[in-house]
């Protein structure tokens, strides 16, 4: 078979040099996800570094974009709507440059927030298979079990410590409560475990449901570390975000008529007393039970020590309420693509606030009063297609695009676009998720 092979690759240059290309769109990938998780530590750790990874992802997507596309991968529907807005974002960001007083560099750089990493989503939507998000998958499990070691190390060292230096390598990390940081792994800030830990959790889920499809090991020592995470990170977003996706999780499974198995009075009594096990365990940690009660104090401290969880919900909620808050005086162009970034206004000495606190308030400023909604409703509408193919996906077994459905709906509509770890995150959670619902079969065969 294997000559057989590879006499037909050599009867069929045309078919040899497609597959050579197509080996090395995915290598392009794997070092755009290798980046995404680790251009942090680049950036807080080695000196000289912090500016250029901060866009060190652009290259690689731009090579996704041209190799994809020309290699044909990526739904046709998909490719003309992005290149009818990457089309539309520059001539806006033309007008506002002779008319609002934008900047090139700034135009440049909102440019590239707004559409340069698209195609990479277009891109891993069509191309990845089973195997790829198999790989994806256990790579994400195996990489919690360190992210939390090296997050735990953190949450124990003081503020001012080496290893919780800011991503500009001055400063420290975001202030947590009794003396400790928010720690941020490998990542530049809490941003990335707030978006790494939910995944690995859908993945977590994933195995649990789809019987043997990674070691039980493996499941276990990722389950403890997300759990542990959650408190160590003094982040509301993290914890909050972990327990969407299991309660998805649960109504996926309900949903799709599994119940009957997922509800086993045999597995279900199992489940609780290694869960409940397994906490009792954790709170003998020292680290855990410090760690708890530092939450504790910073969710006590959130809610002004009142009770209030409105801030709270607010953020949950994003910008839902508040996008008509940017027309009180809005011009048609808006102030300018990129304009409200906290890189741009770092770099103005402007106050990025003053575009909203939200993405859908700053995109709107940015963007005018006719550009901006649309964007708004552009990015509602692929959160709906997300929702749509998940829910259409759970008829053929247990559907890993549901499981990451929160995490892709959220960070489609909701998130910020000019964060490069958000960014990142929410490029390759929806490309996964459509990818994800294309493919939603098992074959385990060469997993056994």
């Amino acid at each position: 078979m294997a000559q057989r092979g590879v006499l037909s690759t050599e009867a069929d240059p045309g078919r040899g040099a497609r597959l050579h290309s197509i080996k090395q769109l995915r290598r392009l990938i794997w070092i755009y996800l290798f980046l995404l998780i680790f251009e942090g530590s680049f950036r807080k750790w080695v000196p000289g570094l912090s500016a250029p990874f901060l866009l060190i992802r652009d290259p690689f997507a731009l090579a996704i974009w041209i190799r994809g596309a020309k290699l044909g991968f990526g739904d046709k529907r998909a490719w003309t709507a992005f290149y009818l807005f990457a089309f539309s974002i520059t001539v806006l960001g033309l007008l506002q440059i002779m008319g609002a007083g934008l900047g090139p560099l700034v135009f440049l750089y909102g440019w590239r927030s707004y559409v340069l990493h698209i195609p990479v989503a277009i891109v891993v939507a069509d191309l990845f298979d089973f195997n790829d998000l198999y790989t994806v998958a256990k790579r994400c499990l195996i990489m919690s079990i360190p992210m939390t070691l090296l997050m735990i190390a953190e949450y124990q060292a003081p503020p001012g410590s080496f290893i919780n230096r800011g991503s500009s390598g001055e400063g420290g990390q975001i202030t947590g409560a009794l003396g400790h940081i928010r720690p941020a792994g490998t990542f530049s800030f809490i941003t990335g475990p707030a978006q790494f830990y939910p995944i690995a959790a859908a993945f977590v889920l994933w195995g649990y449901f789809q019987k043997d499809l990674f070691p039980k090991w493996l499941l276990m020592a990722a389950a403890v570390s997300i759990v542990l995470a959650a408190p160590v990170s003094v982040s509301r977003s993290v914890l909050i975000s972990v327990v969407l996706v299991v309660l998805n999780g649960v109504i996926g499974e309900i949903v799709a008529g599994r119940s009957s198995r997922f509800l086993n009075i045999h597995r279900l009594a199992i489940s609780l007393l290694v869960g409940a096990g397994g906490i009792f365990g954790l709170m003998q940690v020292p680290v855990f039970q410090d760690s708890v009660t530092t939450f504790s104090t910073r969710w006590v401290a959130a809610q002004g020590g009142t009770g209030d969880n409105s801030k709270l919900q607010e953020r949950v909620v994003g910008g839902f309420g508040n996008i008509a808050r940017p027309f009180q005086d809005l011009s048609m162009l808006g102030k300018g693509i990129g304009r409200g970034s906290t890189v741009v206004a770092s770099l103005e000495d402007e106050d990025a606030l003053g575009f909203g606190e939200d993405p859908q308030e700053r995109e709107i400023n940015e963007l005018g009063s006719i550009a901006g909604p649309l964007f708004i409703i552009g990015r509602a509408g692929i959160a709906l297609m997300l929702i749509w193919l998940s829910f259409r996906s759970l008829r053929a077994g247990p559907s890993l695009a549901w499981l990451l459905l929160p995490m892709g709906v959220i960070d489609a509509y909701s998130m910020t676009i000019d964060q490069a770890t958000i960014q990142g995150f929410t490029i390759i959670s929806v490309g996964i998720v459509f990818a994800a619902s294309r493919r939603p079969n098992r074959e385990l065969a060469a997993h056994a």
